[in-house]
This record gives C-alpha cells, structure tokens and sequence, in this order.
C-alpha cells in the first residue's frame, strides 16, 4: 500500500519507542519518508513532533475518554490514537477527516477489530474535551508541558515555578533553523545572495561568522544544503567550536567527534600547518563522518577509532575539544523522543562517562595546552560538578573561563574553557 503523511508518521512513533536510544533522523532516513511529496513529508514530520512534544496531554485526554485502562490498548492502537488527538487538538485539518484517516489506519495496520474504539474516542473528545490540569504542582505541568516528573521536579527544586515554566514552554517550541555556511565550499556573503534573489528568508548571526538563520521548514531539501554548502547546526553547538585559541596550536583534537560538524568548523579555524585528529569510540558513526567529510570537501580530516578512557595516544596536544555523550536534555526542543527515553538515573551514569573522559583527556594536554568541555545537558551533575571534580583533582587545571552569557543560557548548553598550566600553547 502506498505509504501516506499519517502512516508514516505512525511507523516512525512506533520504531521510537520501546526504550531504544535511536534517534528520530535515523528513523526518518531508513523509512519511505523520500518516497512522500513535500507536503505529505512535512505533515508527517509535523505528526511525529507534535505527538512527542504533547504525549502526557494526550495520553491525560485519552485516559478521561476511555473506558478502561490506556495500558491494555495494542501500541498501534495508543500511538493511532495520539495522532488522532493531536491532530483535533493543534492542526488545522478538517475534523472529519482526522477522525476517518485515524479509523483508516485501524485496517493498515492490521487492527481493524480496533477501529469502531478509535472511532467513539475521537468523536468523544470532539463532544467533551478534557481541560488539562492548570495547578503549579508537579504532575500538573508534567501533564500540561509534556515532561517527564523526574524532570519537572529537576526544574522546580532549581529554577522554581516561573523558572520551570520558561523552560518547559521553550523545549516544547520547534527550534528555529540555523545552518553553518561551509567556507570550504563557498562564503556567507555568497549563501546569503543567492538566498536573496532565491527569496528565501535569512538573517546572519550578529556574532558567529558562519551562521545563518533561515525561515524555511524544508532548507534540507534546498541544493545548496544537499551539496554541501551548509549544514544544519545550531548557534550553541557553532559557539563551543568557537572556544579556545588556536593560533599557536599544532596538535589539535576533537574527542567524542562524530558526527562530525565541530570537527568541520576547527578545520576551517585552525592553522593550515596544524594537525586535527578527530577521534569517536563508534566505527560507523565515523565511516559517516568521514562520507560528510568528502561531501563538504573538508580536507586532511584525520579520523581516529579510540577509547579516550584508556587512550591509544602517546603524543600530548595543544588543543582538545570534549563534546561528551550526555543525556541530551538541552536539546529537548528539536529531539523532543528524548525526553520519554530517558531515566533519573541516566545522568548520574553519564556523569560517572563524563568524569573519567575528561580526565583522560586533561592528561593528554601538554603544558600550556587548552581543554574546551562541553555538553548539551542541562543537568549540573553533567556539567558544573564535572568540572569541579577535574579541578579538585589535578592540581595543574585551571578554569579559564565558563562562558554564561545570554547567549549560551538561551540554548541551555554548557562549555567550560581549561588550561593545563605550565606552558603556553
């Protein structure tokens, strides 16, 4: 059967599920999604965010408008009817037809005994919608942002209630699209002209030489991002590339690299005599670096498979960027799966990675060399305390500078610049 905007969507829901740390661009990429015309493409990705960003609310709907226990339903059926409700709650499509394609879907997929279910529901909610909860507590506002309870907790033992709210309501936005302008491949004065005759909506980045802001959902469908003269970044991400001084460093590397865009942006901001090894414990997910790579002509990209708590390197660097696996829960707005993926305990286990990754990597620095620790984590035991226990350690680790700026707290990522004292770089 030819594959539609909503079945798609529902394939990708379904494969996110269970647990499995997969992204959803894996899952985009390995289904039918380029077999869709744009518009049925971009419903579908709408369907999949939109759902993801709004599960408890859903499922808080779905719960006043069944009659008996929201667990027992078949995931087809539960993911079906997220769609269904989401749709009536936020699109702008015609009733009937969501409630039709939802009862459709019961037979695609094989659960036509389902359908007449699916069909009262839908038409229940239309008849009596459940109001969400409005309290400050706790499961309120799990229930009403869409986070897990762990997390709001987080937030409100930190930030409190208006502080929580903010950052609740902003993981919930769709991220606005910033691209880095490949200068291997051409300028940002360049880009943006033909962004301009093109008529495509833009507007470069006061402070970062490569970034460009554009307001086009499908960019990623445009020939300059598919040959490779851009690529999608966020300013965040673009900044703690930007961190350190290179102008005297001769071995640099970046540790964790894959997939690969910091890398890119160093070997475009590093001496042309310098050396760049860019290291990744996953063979794969260098293999598709390095395909990037040659797509974005970035040249001389040394790609090195290592373990950096037990490093294979004998040779000390000037420069090392650290972008640690974290749990990610800074990037909630454009990864919104993460948030139902995650466990409490995640970051206590990514803490403990995170600790001996930058210990080994401050022990490869030479004298006088520079260490840039990032994540896109919001939680400080990934972060500040991180940190902390390096610089209680290892008496020669001093912290330059922790860039806090409006900037970086905006994007809710973390950075710290570190310098192994007893030389200069």
């Amino acid at each position: 059967m030819k594959p539609t905007a909503r079945s798609m969507a529902l394939r990708v829901l379904l494969g996110s599920g269970g647990g499995r740390r997969v992204s959803l661009e894996t899952h985009f990429e390995s289904s039918d999604f380029g077999v869709l015309p744009d518009r049925d493409r971009r419903l579908a990705t709408e369907l999949v965010y939109g759902v993801l960003r709004n599960r408890s609310l859903l499922d808080y709907q779905l719960d006043g408008l069944l009659e008996r226990s929201r667990a027992g339903l078949d995931p087809e059926v539960l993911q079906l009817l997220r769609v269904g409700l989401f749709q009536l709650n936020f699109l702008r499509i015609p009733e009937r037809a969501a409630v039709h394609e939802s009862v459709r879907l019961c037979r695609e997929f094989r659960k036509a005994s389902a359908a007449p279910l699916v069909n009262a529901v839908l038409r229940r909610f239309l008849r009596d919608r459940p109001a969400a909860p409005h309290s400050g507590d706790t499961r309120s506002l799990s229930i009403r942002y869409s986070h897990p309870e762990w997390l709001v907790r987080r937030y409100l033992s930190r930030y409190g209630s208006e502080g929580a709210r903010t950052i609740l309501e902003r993981n919930n936005r769709p991220p606005t699209l910033h691209l880095w302008v490949n200068p291997f491949r051409t300028t940002r004065t360049s880009f943006c002209r033909r962004l301009d005759r093109e008529g495509v909506p833009f507007q470069p980045h006061p402070r970062l030489p490569h970034c460009v802001r554009v307001n086009a959902r499908s960019f990623v469908d445009h020939p300059l991002y598919r040959q490779g003269h851009c690529f999608l970044m966020s300013p965040a991400s673009q900044e703690v590339a930007q961190l350190g001084d290179l102008s005297m460093c001769r071995t640099l590397g970046d540790f964790c690299a894959a997939p690969g865009g910091k890398s890119f942006i160093l070997q475009a901001r590093k001496r042309s005599r310098a050396r760049l090894i860019s290291c990744d414990l996953s063979l794969s997910r260098l293999r598709q670096m390095k395909a990037r790579a040659g797509l974005y002509r970035i040249p001389k990209l040394g790609a090195v498979q290592a373990d950096l708590v037990h490093p294979p390197f004998r040779s000390q660097f000037d420069f090392i960027l650290l972008d640690v696996p974290c749990t990610g829960t800074a990037t909630l707005r454009a990864n919104p799966d993460i948030r139902w993926r995650l466990a409490e305990e995640d970051i206590q286990r990514m803490g403990r990675i995170q600790r001996a990754l930058l210990r080994s990597s401050f022990r490869m620095l030479r004298p006088g060399g520079q260490l840039v620790y990032a994540t896109c984590s919001t939680e400080p035991e990934e972060n500040l305390e991180v940190v902390e226990t390096l610089l209680n350690s290892e008496p020669e680790a001093k912290l330059v500078r922790q860039p806090e700026g409006d900037f970086l707290k905006r994007e809710a990522f973390f950075a710290a610049w570190l310098v192994r004292m007893g030389g200069d770089c």
